[in-house]
């Protein structure tokens, strides 16, 4: 409903678009040009054909602005009040054909201070509105806008090419998915408004190839006059990094409802007007000198490689980037459905509003609600409201959606729908009547019995099988593997869940590091603390530290004998004495050949030297077959390793 609501406004809006009786209006089609003196170009910006070019994919690193001439008022500082304003506008990213993550880094429509010059070192994803030294939320910023995002830089934005709308930061406040390469070359239909009132701005676009089932419009409540200063430039901005692309700004028209008369500081202070068309020359050609001086310097000490028109980078990628799985590699999704978005007043009905009686845990970024749906099947389902205080519960979120949501398997969680409302963010899964595994395993939540246990290791593989070997060219690292994050069903099948940490990648990717060690204490592989590098083998020591805990009941947190417990099953497995590593709460009932399968698949799965760990599909045949493989009796004791300085992890706590 609520996407229905957006969807008819900004449409409305669309048809009525016409200039307010005090309003700034101007529209300029197919005439950008050197003749044109309403627009100013800035960095690689330059007219076209009658269009703006903003970035050559001959050269790297590039900004280029096209601005209003005009400086415009969004509120009064007299009378307070605020102004409407609406700009239409078609544009192209012309990807040149290049896959996913080879391109970058986007377009944005923006508005901000009057005196705003374009930031040094404000190239790549930056699109030079923000740098280093600004680019987190800040008032100071004085900056609203609307990007399109076609490269995902996962310290900052969500885990997928979005449009995003973004306030004093580049962090998105609001994003929806949407793909440049999926549309390269294609023009694209922007309508944005903002209402004075009701302070929402709505953001909607179209193509002409669009599909039914593409999400085309986003919006956000905002008080311009709380973020942006009385008088504003408007304009565009465009970025590239070491990966090009070509971005072109066709048509423009805006309209806004106060009409005030700019007055230059220089005006203001009585200097003669003579003197500012010269010192907005100065100003463009520093501003131009100062980008190309960066350009050079991050070419020398980068080691870009520039020939044939594009950009190579030889060194190691910091991120390993996310983007959202094409539904072609799972077959399971076309037939079904695709979560849904619910309103945050359905999600505080269905829990009484997140009540404590309702409430069934807490987990690192937030609690998680029972509820039942207000729709006609009344499903039961577990809401994970994230804290707002949260950002990196906020990231998750977006990871989350961005994954689960178009991944289908027997052995995953069931991600039913979605909230992102006024900086609420709220998950909505299938409840799972069993909880989590480990509330079986170390709370003594009731027995877990043999049987189960070794459904649940084979259940568990396969969903780790699924994410590793069943996305065509791609896979997806999970990072996150552990008792806490597997649901239990009503027939104790298993649940892989939390993909908050989640990357997918192609399967020729070189594996780069990523800026911080995400994941849990304990089922760390050891390579991963130092070289921060996550690997199919990094998820294989997590799932072989997994189950090592499902069969003997034992928590990675507590010491035994001094020792940990891959290095306790390591030492019985030595005395071959394995046996003595059974859960005491099983007695009798374990199955001793696929308990010996299944504890020497974990110590394989823990091998300190991750070459020599058994792969998902090895894991699956061994279980299957209850056939134990080989674990040298020499094997390596595993590396004990200190809490890393630099750590994104996840609670321990059921989430």
């Amino acid at each position: 409903m609520h996407v229905l609501i957006t969807f008819f406004s900004t449409n409305i809006l669309y048809l009525t678009f016409s200039p307010f009786a005090t309003s700034v209006y101007f529209k300029i089609s197919s005439s950008f040009g050197s003749n044109n003196n309403e627009i100013l170009y800035r960095g690689s910006a330059v007219p076209s054909s009658g269009a703006v070019q903003f970035t050559d994919v001959n050269y790297v690193c590039q900004v280029g602005q096209a601005i209003y001439g005009d400086r415009v008022q969004m509120w009064d500082s007299s009378s307070g009040k605020v102004s409407d304003f609406s700009t239409r506008f078609s544009f192209t990213i012309d990807t040149d054909d290049q896959p996913t993550s080879n391109y970058g880094d986007g377009f944005a429509f923006f508005l901000g201070p009057a005196d705003f010059q374009i930031p040094p070192n404000s190239a790549g994803s930056f699109l030079g509105l923000y740098n280093l030294s600004n680019y987190r939320e800040s008032s100071q910023n004085h900056m609203i806008h609307v990007e399109f995002d076609s490269f995902v830089d996962t310290d900052w934005d969500p885990l997928y090419e979005h449009v995003g709308i973004n306030k004093n930061s580049i962090f998105s406040a609001n994003t929806t998915a949407w793909s440049a390469g999926n549309h390269s070359g294609d023009v694209a239909e922007v309508t944005i408004s903002y209402s004075a009132q009701t302070m929402m701005m709505i953001v909607s676009w179209t193509y002409n190839a669009q599909t039914p089932s593409e999400t085309s419009s986003v919006s956000y409540h905002v008080d311009l006059k709380e973020v942006l200063t009385e008088w504003v430039i408007v304009g565009f901005s465009a970025g590239t990094g070491i990966l090009v692309e070509k971005n072109t700004l066709l048509y423009w028209e805006f309209n806004s409802s106060l009409n005030g008369k700019w007055r230059s500081p220089e005006e203001r202070s009585g200097i003669s007007g003579d003197l500012v068309p010269g010192a907005i020359g100065l100003i463009i050609g520093m501003v131009i000198a100062m980008i190309i001086g960066i350009v050079i310097f991050m070419i020398f000490k980068k080691g870009w490689i520039i020939g044939n028109g594009r950009s190579t980078n030889e060194a190691t990628q910091e991120e390993i980037k996310l983007i959202a799985i094409p539904s072609s590699a799972n077959k399971e999704s076309e037939t079904t459905p695709s979560p849904l978005e619910y309103s945050y007043s359905d999600l505080q009905l269905a829990t009484n509003d997140f009540s404590e009686d309702n409430k069934l845990g807490e987990g690192g970024f937030g609690g998680v609600y029972k509820a039942r749906l207000p729709i006609s099947v009344h499903q039961e389902v577990a809401v994970k409201k994230i804290s707002e205080r949260s950002t990196q519960g906020q990231n998750e979120y977006a990871a989350e959606v961005a994954t689960i949501g178009k991944l289908k398997h027997p052995n995953l969680v069931e991600l039913v729908g979605w909230c992102e409302e006024e900086g609420k963010f709220l998950l909505i899964y299938k409840i799972m009547p069993n909880g989590s595994l480990d509330s079986y395993l170390f709370s003594n939540k009731g027995p877990l019995g043999w049987s189960n246990r070794y459904k649940i290791a084979k259940g568990l593989a396969s969903a780790l099988h699924h994410l590793h070997e069943e996305q065509g060219e791609k896979y997806v690292l999970h990072r996150d593997i552990k008792p806490s994050n597997v649901m239990l069903d009503s027939e104790f099948n298993p649940k892989l869940g939390d993909f908050g940490l989640a990357r997918l990648k192609n399967s020729n990717e070189q594996i780069s590091k990523t800026t911080k060690v995400a994941g849990t204490l304990g089922y760390f592989a050891p390579e991963y603390v130092t070289s921060r590098k996550a690997s199919k083998a990094t998820d294989m020591y997590s799932f072989g530290v997994t189950v090592l805990e499902i069969g003997s009941g034992r928590s990675v947190e507590n010491q035994i004998s001094d020792m940990d417990l891959v290095e306790w099953v390591t030492h019985l497995y030595r005395e071959k004495q394995l046996l003595l590593t059974v859960d005491e709460r099983l007695s009798h009932d374990v199955n001793e050949k696929q308990y010996n399968c299944l504890m020497t698949v974990g110590l394989s799965c823990t091998h300190p030297d991750p070459s020599k760990r058994l792969t998902i599909a090895e894991v699956i045949r061994a279980l299957k077959n209850v056939t134990p493989p080989e674990v040298p009796e020499n094997m390596p004791t595993p590396r004990l390793y200190d809490t890393p300085t630099n750590h994104a992890s996840t609670s321990k706590t059921k989430s």
